[in-house]
Protein backbone atom coordinates (compact mmCIF):
# COMPACT_ATOMS: atom_id res chain seq x y z
CA UNK A 1 0.00 0.00 0.00
CA UNK A 2 1.17 3.73 -0.65
CA UNK A 3 2.07 5.44 2.01
CA UNK A 4 -0.44 8.49 2.70
CA UNK A 5 2.40 10.81 1.59
CA UNK A 6 2.86 9.84 -1.82
CA UNK A 7 -0.49 10.41 -2.82
CA UNK A 8 -0.18 13.99 -1.42
CA UNK A 9 0.14 16.39 -4.33
CA UNK A 10 2.27 19.59 -3.66
CA UNK A 11 1.24 22.20 -2.03
CA UNK A 12 1.11 24.31 -4.99
CA UNK A 13 -1.09 21.64 -6.98
CA UNK A 14 -3.62 21.83 -3.96
CA UNK A 15 -7.30 22.72 -4.97
CA UNK A 16 -8.85 23.34 -1.93
CA UNK A 17 -12.30 22.77 -3.30
CA UNK A 18 -10.92 19.49 -4.55
CA UNK A 19 -12.72 17.60 -1.20
CA UNK A 20 -10.57 14.17 -1.94
CA UNK A 21 -6.87 16.48 -2.03
CA UNK A 22 -8.04 17.92 1.23
CA UNK A 23 -8.88 14.86 2.71
CA UNK A 24 -5.81 13.46 1.55
CA UNK A 25 -4.16 16.39 3.50
CA UNK A 26 -5.72 16.11 6.53
CA UNK A 27 -4.81 12.43 6.61
CA UNK A 28 -1.29 13.19 6.68
CA UNK A 29 -1.14 16.23 8.97
CA UNK A 30 -3.65 15.35 11.58
CA UNK A 31 -1.26 14.03 13.88
CA UNK A 32 0.84 16.42 14.04
CA UNK A 33 2.30 17.75 17.17
CA UNK A 34 3.40 21.10 15.51
CA UNK A 35 0.56 21.77 13.27
CA UNK A 36 -1.68 21.22 16.44
CA UNK A 37 0.44 23.53 18.58
CA UNK A 38 0.00 26.16 15.72
CA UNK A 39 -3.48 26.08 15.36
CA UNK A 40 -3.86 25.71 19.08
CA UNK A 41 -1.67 29.02 19.87
CA UNK A 42 -2.91 31.23 16.52
CA UNK A 43 -6.29 30.02 16.43
CA UNK A 44 -7.78 28.95 19.36
CA UNK A 45 -6.32 29.95 22.65
CA UNK A 46 -6.11 33.93 21.19
CA UNK A 47 -10.03 33.35 20.51
CA UNK A 48 -10.74 31.52 24.18
CA UNK A 49 -8.21 33.32 26.34
CA UNK A 50 -9.09 36.74 25.93
CA UNK A 51 -6.46 39.22 27.69
CA UNK A 52 -7.39 41.88 29.44
CA UNK A 53 -5.02 45.32 29.57
CA UNK A 54 -4.94 44.68 33.59
CA UNK A 55 -3.86 42.21 35.07
CA UNK A 56 -4.94 41.10 39.19
CA UNK A 57 -2.31 39.94 41.07
CA UNK A 58 -1.56 39.32 45.17
CA UNK A 59 1.32 38.10 47.10
CA UNK A 60 1.14 35.48 49.49
CA UNK A 61 0.37 38.16 52.56
CA UNK A 62 -2.24 39.55 50.52
CA UNK A 63 -3.73 36.14 49.67
CA UNK A 64 -3.19 34.84 53.50
CA UNK A 65 -3.55 37.46 55.85
CA UNK A 66 -5.98 39.22 57.90
CA UNK A 67 -6.99 42.24 55.35
CA UNK A 68 -8.55 40.23 52.61
CA UNK A 69 -10.82 38.04 55.06
CA UNK A 70 -10.89 36.95 58.96
CA UNK A 71 -10.69 33.66 58.93
CA UNK A 72 -8.44 31.09 57.20
CA UNK A 73 -8.16 27.46 56.86
CA UNK A 74 -5.09 27.25 55.12
CA UNK A 75 -3.56 28.71 52.17
CA UNK A 76 -2.11 26.41 49.02
CA UNK A 77 0.62 27.30 47.06
CA UNK A 78 4.53 27.27 46.86
CA UNK A 79 5.70 25.56 50.37
CA UNK A 80 7.80 27.46 51.71
CA UNK A 81 8.30 29.13 55.12
CA UNK A 82 7.71 32.76 54.16
CA UNK A 83 4.05 32.27 54.87
CA UNK A 84 1.75 34.94 56.85
CA UNK A 85 2.19 35.15 60.65
CA UNK A 86 -1.78 34.98 60.38
CA UNK A 87 -1.39 31.34 58.96
CA UNK A 88 1.32 30.36 61.28
CA UNK A 89 4.71 28.03 60.34
CA UNK A 90 4.22 25.92 57.03
CA UNK A 91 3.17 21.89 57.12
CA UNK A 92 4.99 19.92 54.47
CA UNK A 93 2.88 16.33 53.19
CA UNK A 94 5.33 13.61 54.03
CA UNK A 95 7.31 12.76 51.28
CA UNK A 96 7.90 16.76 49.72
CA UNK A 97 11.61 16.91 50.85
CA UNK A 98 12.57 13.46 48.99
CA UNK A 99 10.72 14.41 45.84
CA UNK A 100 12.54 18.03 45.88
CA UNK A 101 15.94 16.71 46.07
CA UNK A 102 15.08 13.52 44.16
CA UNK A 103 13.92 16.20 41.27
CA UNK A 104 17.09 17.92 41.96
CA UNK A 105 19.66 15.47 41.97
CA UNK A 106 17.96 13.98 38.26
CA UNK A 107 19.64 14.75 35.67
CA UNK A 108 17.78 14.88 33.15
CA UNK A 109 16.22 17.95 35.09
CA UNK A 110 19.10 19.52 36.04
CA UNK A 111 22.85 20.01 34.47
CA UNK A 112 25.85 20.82 36.92
CA UNK A 113 28.26 23.29 35.03
CA UNK A 114 31.23 24.09 37.06
CA UNK A 115 31.99 27.72 37.37
CA UNK A 116 35.80 28.63 37.26
CA UNK A 117 37.72 29.58 40.79
CA UNK A 118 36.84 33.04 42.76
CA UNK A 119 33.14 33.12 40.52
CA UNK A 120 30.59 35.06 42.13
CA UNK A 121 26.96 35.55 41.34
Amino acid sequence: AASPMKLVPPLEWLDIRDETQVAKVAAVLRMSPFLMEFYLHQEVLPQLLRHADAKLSASGQDLGGEILCGARLGYSGTPNDLLPRGLGSCRYAPGDDARMLLTLSDQAVVEVHPTREGWTA
